[in-house]
């Protein structure tokens, strides 16, 4: 997991999609919520992210593996480009793989106070 996430940080989107199955389902709740099937699907969410925010940073404090599943916990500080207000929430980000690839993700966070700070963020239907 280190490695997709070192790889989305630098915006290496050809690195991060090594990590994930060809039948990958990603399931957002933000920045974009939706639910996004293979790696060029997770990949433009990558992509938005990365243009909608100046600043989109996590800290992680735990790493759970028991077999095909991983859980990692930490907290994002967020910033969109046009919104001068930082976000932070404590988020999970929860995995199965198979072969070591991501095979499915979803990830959890206070969503409330996300609307609270950014209004909601949407985007073309076409992109999941």
């Amino acid at each position: 997991m280190t490695g997709l996430y070192d790889a989305f940080k630098r915006g290496d989107l050809e690195r991060a999609r090594t990590s994930l199955d060809s039948d990958v389902v990603w399931v957002e709740h933000f920045p974009f919520p939706g639910t996004f099937h293979g790696p060029e699907a997770v990949c433009r969410v990558f992509q938005k992210v990365a243009e909608t925010f100046d600043m989109y940073e996590m800290t992680f404090e735990h790493l759970f593996s028991e077999d095909a599943r991983v859980v990692s916990i930490g907290q994002y500080t967020v910033r969109r480009r046009d919104n001068p207000d930082v976000f932070r929430s404590r988020f999970a980000h929860l995995y199965q793989t198979r072969a070591g690839l991501i095979t499915h993700y979803e990830g959890l966070l206070n969503t409330t106070a996300a609307r609270d700070t950014f209004g909601e963020l949407r985007w073309d239907e076409e992109m999941a």
